[in-house]
């Protein structure tokens, strides 16, 4: 296992403005970064600072991405279905995933386990409330579909008509 990175263990503080100074410098300028922490008394290497600007980019990027995401899919399918949710939950579930994968990276002591036990849970519980929710959608409009259709074909509709007016509505359901 490689050590653990020096930026990593300091304070909470000192890494916030830290990660700031990042996202403000463009993530550039790391022989600018050793001397920002010899400043605030901590040795700091340039190389240290680029490795780890490299991750929080990362992170950056991954967050930007998520969120142009997720407005596109509001752009394009708006959130009628509850595709919106469904895929906020996703990116919850993999950000708690990807915590737990780097958990060597965490001090242990300080992990609320009983939050995030409480964190999974509920994004669990809110995910098969949103899946019977749309079950119980699709139903009614294949319901409705097709009483629509057995109600225009009475009224003189085309049975092809109102087998259109059917996939349509249950193209709203899918």
């Amino acid at each position: 296992m490689p050590p653990r990175s020096k930026i990593k263990t300091l304070p909470p503080k000192i890494r916030e403005d830290f990660d700031k100074k990042l996202i403000v410098d463009g993530f550039r300028n790391y022989a600018e970064c050793e001397k920002w922490f010899a400043e605030r008394d901590y040795k700091i290497s340039r190389s240290s600072a680029q490795r780890y600007g490299k991750g929080l980019e990362k992170k950056v990027e991954s967050v930007k991405a998520a969120t142009d995401m997720a407005t596109a899919l509001t752009d394009q399918v708006g959130d009628d279905a509850g595709k919106m949710n469904d895929a906020v939950q996703r990116m919850y579930q993999e950000k708690i995933f990807n915590a737990l994968l780097e958990m060597e990276d965490i001090d242990l002591s300080k992990m609320d386990f009983v939050k995030l036990g409480r964190a999974i849970k509920d994004m669990t519980h809110s995910s098969i409330s949103q899946q019977k929710w749309m079950s119980t959608f699709r139903n009614k409009a294949k319901t409705t579909a097709d009483e629509i259709a057995k109600r225009a074909t009475k009224g003189g509709l085309s049975a092809e008509k109102a087998k259109d007016f059917r996939k349509m509505i249950l193209g709203i359901a899918q």
